[in-house]
């Protein structure tokens, strides 16, 4: 891939692009140039606890033409979990993008739905809400569910995107604008509008953004970002109160220094206790669009992973520390990004992240990383890195490119493709 290339890729992998509709197949032109993947060592991991492709059924037994993993969280019993993801990507159908949750465990099971013994539900943003901030828009279509936040007694919190009816494509099937939603209710297919919340944040001088991602809910508070690629690229991350006035939903998550200059995006976040919140994000290099160029000093990296504190009471955001993976004399990591967040409970944070280059020769590989909580600063430790041991089943091929999307303590979904080929979903039990 030429440096051409990698700079596009950077700031479509900062802004959350491979989780959008349409994007998948968008990428898979640059993916073609790419060379054939190495293949793994002699003795490759066990891959009885990756389960690939999972996911629901288009029709019949038939894969949907383009699909996504995209959150994960604890299910009602043990050994349960709730996945969230969109299918039907960019098909040219309407919609082009459905929401999905899929109930249950994570094995090799199959029903006529899909993958896994338990059940998928399809779920779409209904016509009939009033756009926060833009109310002239009303009716929509391409819902992508990311993050889910299980309340209990069969209700859950769902947050992600969604576009207005008459939006446009391109000719790569991707929409010309999305907007973010949240939703408060059962897993059924008729969902009630007014459990939905659709929204468009601002810019500070008033304007509306084209592009809106609401990526994580937690304790009743969502994080995401927003922008208005190209002609505004830099990404925005925010914080969602969907209790809050409509006029106090959107706070912009503010870094400290010069890195609140930077683009930057909020993946994941977790509710600690009382007004205590952890994100989950990363941070990258400003882009100049009169010189339609990233600008910053790029032997440092293009992006940076980071946490940061906030508390809901006093509105302050503190703790910022920043996380790179570790180069290497011959694997220099340029991307590091945290996909979402998980909290033992006991001082230890479990972080999704995709890292590029990987340290196997691929484009893109996914990590966890795991921090603690300093108990005397209140901050946060250096982290220690895993690579998911993702090599394509039936060969052990290394992947072109893989995600480490959502993790719920040991399970992670994400997708993954070799060179040829399409993307592939997974979820991933990990024994350690």
């Amino acid at each position: 891939m030429n440096s051409a290339q990698f700079t596009w890729f950077t700031y479509l992998f900062q802004a959350g692009f491979f989780k959008q509709p349409g994007a998948l197949l968008m990428w898979q032109t640059i993916l073609q140039s790419l060379a054939t993947p190495s293949a793994a060592s002699s003795t490759p991991p066990a891959q009885s606890s990756l389960f690939t492709p999972f996911f629901a059924y288009e029709s019949g037994s038939t894969y949907p033409t383009s699909y996504a993993l995209q959150g994960i969280t604890g299910g009602n019993s043990s050994g349960d979990y709730i996945i969230t993801g969109t299918k039907n990507l960019a098909n040219g159908g309407n919609p082009a993008a459905q929401g999905l949750v899929y109930q249950g465990p994570i094995n090799a099971a199959n029903t006529s739905q899909g993958n896994g013994s338990g059940t998928w539900t399809v779920i779409n943003v209904p016509n009939g809400i009033n756009t926060i901030n833009n109310p002239t828009v009303n009716s929509y279509t391409n819902t992508s569910i990311y993050g889910v936040n299980n309340l209990g007694s069969g209700l859950v919190n769902l947050v992600g995107s969604v576009s207005p009816a008459n939006v446009t494509y391109d000719s790569a099937g991707f929409p010309a604008g999305t907007l973010g939603f949240y939703y408060d209710g059962p897993i059924t297919t008729t969902p009630d509008k007014n459990n939905f919340q659709v929204f468009q944040p601002t810019f500070s001088d008033g304007s509306l953004a084209n592009y809106t991602f609401i990526h994580s809910i937690d304790g009743g508070l969502a994080a995401g970002g927003y922008d208005s690629f190209p002609t505004r690229p830099d990404i925005h991350a925010f914080i969602y109160n969907p209790t809050a006035s409509d006029s106090n939903k959107q706070k912009d998550i503010i870094l400290p220094g010069s890195d609140n200059a930077l683009t930057k995006t909020a993946y994941g976040i977790w509710h600690n206790q009382g007004s205590s919140y952890t994100i989950a994000g990363g941070v990258g290099l400003q882009y100049d669009a009169s010189r339609k160029k990233n600008i910053g000093n790029q032997s440092e990296g293009l992006g940076s992973a980071y946490l940061l504190d906030y508390d809901s009471v006093t509105g302050l955001f503190s703790n910022y520390k920043t996380f790179n993976y570790p180069s290497t004399s011959s694997s220099k990591t340029l991307e590091t990004h945290f996909e979402g967040i998980w909290y033992n409970g006991n001082g230890t944070y479990k972080l999704p992240a995709t890292i590029s280059p990987g340290p196997n020769g691929s484009l893109g590989a996914a990590a966890t990383a795991t921090i603690t909580r300093d108990n005397l600063t209140g901050g946060f430790s250096n982290a220690s890195w895993e690579i998911l041991p993702l090599n394509y089943p039936s060969t052990g091929a290394v992947p072109v490119f893989t995600t480490n999307d959502s993790i719920f303590d040991k399970a992670s979904v994400g997708a993954y493709t070799l060179s040829q080929g399409n993307f592939s979903d997974y979820a991933f039990l990990n024994a350690t």
